[in-house]
């Protein structure tokens, strides 16, 4: 994935949510007891890549999150690239909003394969 070029713009590189990304958020929020609700939210969401982050692993924002406000880590899952290094994926929320999808390959080298979503598992690296 590209990087997002800043922009003054408070609307700049807002785009719809991919089936891909939407799979994989659906896949994490599975494990949680606030499913329901924040499923709900997905088919409406406007997402953005985090330039912060320059790593191209396809880490996003939620645009219904923008509001202040801490993070929380909702989610944690893992699975394996192709050269065996762990993926992590961490979902957070602010205020009952999905806020962010992290991606982050362990050793901090580019992703080869990424897994499915049904191929992470909740919880801790195997």
């Amino acid at each position: 994935m590209s990087e997002r070029i800043e922009s003054s713009s408070p609307e700049s590189g807002w785009r719809e949510i991919t089936e891909q990304e939407t799979e994989l958020v659906s896949r994490l929020l599975a494990s949680t007891s606030q499913s329901d609700a924040l499923r709900a939210q997905l088919s409406n969401s406007r997402v953005r890549g985090i330039a912060e982050y320059r790593d191209e692993y396809g880490s996003i924002e939620f645009q219904a999150a923008q509001a202040p406000g801490v993070s929380h880590a909702l989610v944690t899952a893992f699975a394996n690239d192709a050269d065996g290094i762990p993926i992590e994926i961490l979902l957070f929320t602010k205020a009952g909003a999905l806020s962010e999808l992290e991606i982050v390959k362990l050793d901090g080298s580019k992703i080869i394969r990424m897994p499915l979503p049904d191929e992470f598992k909740i919880g801790e690296p195997t």
